[in-house]
């Protein structure tokens, strides 16, 4: 966000190009559908007092969360880079 918003001052293009960059590099680890495979259902915490599928639960919360807040970010990337793209300067 620095990068943008200091070097994105200086020139549009350079606004457009960090822009652009941030939304290439975040697309390309998105995952497409969300889903937490690394979390099996044969999950085991380290202390015997938690129960597994609640535990399972909560890392699947979490990560849903994750993936939420990295798909509105590149929902306003998309929004910035067209809004910039489009801007005409005066």
């Amino acid at each position: 966000m620095l990068r943008f918003l200091f070097a994105g001052l200086l020139d549009r293009d350079i606004a457009i190009s960090v822009v652009r960059t941030e939304l290439e590099y975040r697309l390309n680890d998105a995952s497409p559908t969300g889903t937490l495979d690394e979390v099996s259902a044969d999950f085991r915490p380290q202390l015997p007092e938690i129960d597994p599928a609640w535990a399972r639960q909560l890392f699947i919360s979490a990560h849903e969360y994750g993936f939420s807040q990295h798909a509105s970010y590149i929902t306003w990337l998309q929004l910035t880079l067209a809004r910039l793209q489009n801007h005409r300067t005066t």
